[in-house]
């Protein structure tokens, strides 16, 4: 085979990858958001960092939530998000868990 002919090939396997990249969407990545709540009770104001459904603003349905208690430690927050999203990227098991809100509710004083 000739180098113009080899070049031409791999021309053309780069331009049909390039292809799938377009048509293949990308996954879709949960939603983020941290919130300030005042307590008159507590006389203190609470940081919750909230995690969202991939698909949460367009689903119509109720979610299961997870409430994480140490929200200050982001390591916490981190891993049960990944965690909840894991079997939600293409891992086929019979035991998928269900898209659910994660709330981490940090604390100054846990002790």
């Amino acid at each position: 085979m000739s180098r113009c002919a080899r070049a031409m090939r791999q021309v053309g396997a780069l331009l049909a990858a390039a292809s799938l990249c377009v048509i293949v969407p990308e996954a879709a990545h949960a939603e983020t958001r941290t919130l300030r709540v005042d307590s008159k009770v507590l006389s203190d104001t609470r940081t919750l960092h909230v995690s969202l459904p991939a698909n949460y603003r367009i689903a119509r349905q109720r979610y299961p939530v997870t409430y994480v208690l140490d929200g200050q430690v982001r390591a916490f927050f981190d891993l049960t998000v990944a965690a909840a999203g894991y079997d939600l990227l293409g891992d086929l098991h019979d035991f998928a868990m269900p898209s659910q809100i994660i709330v981490a509710i940090e604390h100054r004083d846990r002790g």
